[in-house]
C-alpha cells in the first residue's frame, strides 16, 4: 500500500546489515543450503537456519532494544554477498557501460544512482558533441572512468572499518571521519 503496509494491512519493514565475511570457507559457509549445495546468490528459503539465529544473536547483543526487536521479529531474510565492480574500460568500439554496468560501488556508499545518471548525462553530452559514435564513446570514457574508480575506493575506504571489526568509522582515527 501507499504507506507501506501488505494486504492486510500490516506495516512492512525491512533492515540492513552490513558485516565483513572473508572469502573462502566463511563466504562458502554463508551461501551453503541445509542440503550442502553452495549457491552463488542462494534464495532466501534455502538460507540455513543457524546463519539466520546467528544474526538475531547479533541484534539481541550489539543494538538498542528497538532496532533488535526488528531483528528478532523478522520472518523473511535475504542474503546477499556485495562485491566491488572496477571496469578498466567502460567504452568499446560502439557499447558503452553506464552505472552499475562498469562499475558497482558498495551500498554504504551511496552513490549509485548518482553515478548511474552522471554517467547517462556525460554519455548524452559526448554523443551530441562527437562527429562519431566512437570519438564520443573515448570522450565519455574520458570524464567518467575516474569518478568511477574513485567512488569504488571511497566505498572501500568507509567499508574498511567493518573489515577490520571496528565499532564504528570513527574508531579508527586515520579514516578522518566524525559523526
Amino acid at each position: 500500500g501507499q504507506d507501506g503496509s501488505n494486504a492486510k494491512g500490516v506495516r512492512r519493514y525491512n533492515f540492513l546489515w552490513y558485516t565483513h565475511v572473508s572469502d573462502g570457507a566463511d563466504l562458502d559457509a554463508l551461501m551453503t543450503d541445509e542440503d550442502g549445495l553452495k549457491h552463488e546468490s542462494i534464495p532466501p528459503p534455502l538460507i540455513r537456519k543457524v546463519h539466520i539465529e546467528a544474526l538475531r544473536s547479533a541484534g539481541a547483543r550489539d543494538l538498542p532494544p528497538q532496532f533488535a526487536e526488528v531483528v528478532l521479529r523478522a520472518d523473511r531474510h535475504l542474503l546477499q554477498p556485495i562485491y566491488d565492480v572496477e571496469s578498466k574500460n567502460i567504452a568499446f568500439g560502439h557499447v558503452a557501460l553506464i552505472g552499475d554496468a562498469g562499475f558497482v560501488a558498495r551500498p554504504h556508499v551511496g552513490v549509485g544512482v548518482l553515478k548511474a545518471a552522471q554517467d547517462a548525462a556525460a554519455l548524452e553530452r559526448s554523443l551530441d558533441g562527437s562527429s562519431s559514435v566512437p570519438e564520443a564513446l573515448r570522450r565519455y570514457e574520458g570524464e567518467r572512468l575516474q569518478p568511477n574508480i574513485d567512488a569504488v575506493e571511497f566505498g572501500r575506504y568507509l567499508g574498511s572499518f567493518i573489515e577490520r571489526g571496528l565499532a564504528g568509522p570513527t574508531s579508527d582515527p586515520e579514516l578522518d571521519l566524525s559523526y
